[in-house]
C-alpha cells in the first residue's frame, strides 16, 4: 500500500489443517508521513516500523507465539523517536515481558515481568512525558512540565492489582498552571469489580484568574454490575484566609446519580461556615435537584433548593441572609466598599432559552453617629 512517499507492507500466512491453527504475518511502516492521511501539517512524520508476529492457537490454554514490535528512527511532528523495541512472548498461560523500551524526546516508557493467568503476576512499569514538544501536536498554545509514572502490577489470578505514583512538575496548559501535583493510587479485585483508592496533593495552581494555594484529596471508589459508590474527602486552600473542607459520597445506578456532602467548612477570613444537615445533589441526563443545601455562620446563613428537568428550570431558589456585607467585599474585591449586612432572595424559573430570574436584595448598612465638631 502506497500513502504519499510512505509505503505500508502487509503479509501473512494462517495454517489450519492442523488441531491448533498456526499463524505468521508481518506490517511494515517505511518513510510514512502521518500529514499524507491527515491533512496537519503538525503530523508531518517519518516513521519506519515493523510488527511481527508469530504462533499457535487462539485460547488462553493453547495461545503461543511471540509478537516484536522495532520502531527504527522516526519522527512525528517536533518529536523524535530513537530506536525501540517490544518483544512479548506467549505460552503456558504466560504473557512475558522479554523486552519493552520505548524512547522518543518527549515520551520514554519501560516495562519488566509477566502476567501468569496460571500462577502469580508481576509488572513493573515507568512513564516519563514532557510535554512541550507535543504543543502543536495537540494543537495549544501553551503546554510544558514533566510528567512521571512509576509503579507495579501483580497477583494471582483473578486476586490481581495495580498501584502507582504520578509526579507532575511544572505543568502549563494554556491559562492553568500547576507547580507540583502528586497522585498515589491503587486498583484491586480487576475482574469481579475495580475498587479504587487514590490520594491527590497539589500545590502553587492556577486556574484562569482564580489562584489556589494547595489542595489535598482521597477517595476510594468500587465498581460492581449494577452501581457505582464512592466515598471521598478533600481539603482546598485558596490562601491564608479563605479555606474549604469537604467529605462525602458519590452513587450511581442505570436510573440515576448522586452526590451527598457529609460535611462542608469554608473558612472566610476570621470566620467558618458549616452545612448544617448533609447536603445531596441528585441528577440524570435530563434533570438534576438539589436538596438541603445550607450553609451557616452565626446568624448568617446561605441556601438553595430545586432543579432543573428537560431544560425547564424547577423552582430553583437561592436564599442568603444577614450577610457581612464587609467581608464579601474583601473576598471579591468590589470597587465600592459597602458596609452593614445583606439579604437576598433570588428564584430562577423558566427555561434555558428563556430563564426568568426575580431577586429581592435588602441592604441593611450601618450609621455612622454624627462627629461632635465638622
Amino acid at each position: 500500500l502506497a500513502a504519499g512517499a510512505g509505503k505500508i507492507l502487509l503479509s501473512g500466512v494462517l495454517d489450519t489443517r492442523s488441531q491448533v491453527p498456526n499463524y505468521q504475518g508481518s506490517i511494515q511502516l517505511a518513510r510514512l508521513d502521518l500529514s499524507d492521511l491527515v491533512a496537519r501539517d503538525a503530523l508531518r512524520s517519518d516513521i519506519n516500523a515493523t510488527l511481527g508476529l508469530q504462533g499457535a492457537g487462539f485460547s488462553k490454554k493453547d495461545l503461543a507465539g511471540t509478537m516484536n514490535l522495532l520502531i527504527e528512527p522516526s519522527s512525528i511532528g517536533e518529536v523524535t523517536i530513537q530506536r525501540s523495541d517490544i518483544h512479548l512472548r506467549a505460552e503456558s498461560e504466560r504473557l512475558q515481558v522479554e523486552n519493552f523500551r520505548i524512547n522518543t524526546s518527549t515520551f520514554n516508557a519501560a516495562l519488566t515481568g509477566e502476567i501468569n493467568l496460571a500462577g502469580r503476576s508481576e509488572l513493573d512499569y515507568q512513564v516519563a512525558l514532557e510535554l512541550e514538544q507535543l504543543r502543536t501536536l495537540v494543537n495549544v498554545n501553551a503546554l510544558a512540565g514533566e510528567v512521571k509514572i512509576r509503579g507495579q502490577a501483580g497477583g494471582t489470578w483473578p486476586d490481581t492489582w495495580v498501584d502507582g505514583m504520578l509526579e507532575a512538575n511544572g505543568i502549563v496548559f494554556e491559562e492553568s498552571r500547576v507547580q507540583g501535583l502528586n497522585l498515589s493510587y491503587r486498583v484491586d479485585e480487576l475482574q469481579s469489580g475495580p475498587q479504587l483508592s487514590a490520594r491527590l496533593e497539589a500545590h502553587a495552581a492556577r486556574f484562569g484568574e482564580v489562584e489556589i494555594e494547595a489542595v489535598t484529596g482521597e477517595t476510594e471508589y468500587a465498581i460492581n454490575a449494577n452501581d457505582h459508590h464512592a466515598s471521598f474527602s478533600a481539603r482546598l486552600t485558596q490562601s491564608s484566609a479563605i479555606e474549604a473542607n469537604l467529605a462525602g459520597e458519590f452513587s450511581a445506578d442505570d436510573q440515576r446519580s448522586e452526590i451527598t456532602l457529609e460535611q462542608l467548612e469554608a473558612r472566610l477570613q476570621d470566620d467558618t461556615w458549616n452545612n448544617t444537615t448533609p447536603v445531596r445533589v441528585s441528577f440524570t441526563r435530563d434533570d438534576f435537584l438539589i436538596e438541603d443545601f445550607r450553609l451557616a455562620h452565626g446568624d448568617a446563613f446561605i441556601e438553595s433548593s430545586g432543579g432543573m428537568l428537560d431544560d425547564q428550570f424547577q423552582k430553583l431558589l437561592f436564599r442568603a441572609g444577614n450577610i457581612d456585607l464587609d467581608l464579601l467585599g474583601d473576598i471579591i474585591s468590589t470597587p465600592t466598599q459597602v458596609s452593614g449586612r445583606g439579604d437576598l432572595t433570588a428564584k430562577l424559573e423558566g427555561s434555558l432559552e428563556a430563564p426568568v430570574l426575580k431577586a429581592d436584595l435588602i441592604i441593611r448598612t450601618q450609621q455612622q453617629p454624627n462627629p461632635l465638631f465638622e
